[in-house]
């Protein structure tokens, strides 16, 4: 998985879905255990980075309902949620985009994961404003912007004053 992860980061997907598919191969032997988990969620977003929407969704969602049987993994449940959030909104569904972010908002609020809590919150504001509900998306974007800036998220940050920009 993680030498997967090392390919996907340099830009070598072929190379990192290979890896990922040994991983599985050796998973299989004990099925859904979070390793599993991970290793799905990794080949979504890589689908999901390649633009292969339709494939990410199916990697997500299986990974996701791994997850949801290990109730003391709510962070990576999280994640899910907001990776499956990601999907929908390049997909155009907004009202399940919305669903998803919403269902990661509620944990990483809860658990004080401030970094995917703003990171939602600036996917969510995307959402209001592809569906040009622009108050509501300037209301995320800010939520986001000063979460990041107190704890020091750079990249987030910079996204949430570009699209703020953009309104």
């Amino acid at each position: 998985n993680y030498i997967g992860l090392i390919h996907r980061n340099i830009g070598n997907n072929q190379k990192a879905l290979y890896y990922y598919q040994e991983g599985l191969k050796v998973t299989n032997k004990s099925p859904n255990t979070l390793i599993e988990s991970d290793i799905l969620n990794n080949m979504g977003s890589l689908n999901w980075y390649e633009g292969k929407l339709e494939k990410a969704l199916i990697y997500y969602q299986k990974s996701m309902n791994i997850r949801e049987n290990f109730p003391d993994e709510k962070e990576r449940l999280a994640g899910s949620y907001n990776n499956m959030g990601n999907v929908y909104r390049d997909m155009k569904d907004h009202q399940s985009a919305l669903s998803y972010y919403n269902k990661s908002i509620r944990i990483s609020k809860s658990l004080g994961d401030l970094n995917l809590y703003s990171v939602t919150l600036k996917n969510k504001g995307i959402v209001y404003y592809n569906s040009d509900e622009l108050q509501k998306a300037i209301d995320y974007f800010s939520k986001s912007l000063n979460i990041s800036k107190n704890i020091n998220l750079k990249r987030i940050v910079k996204e949430n004053y570009y699209h703020l920009a953009k309104i």
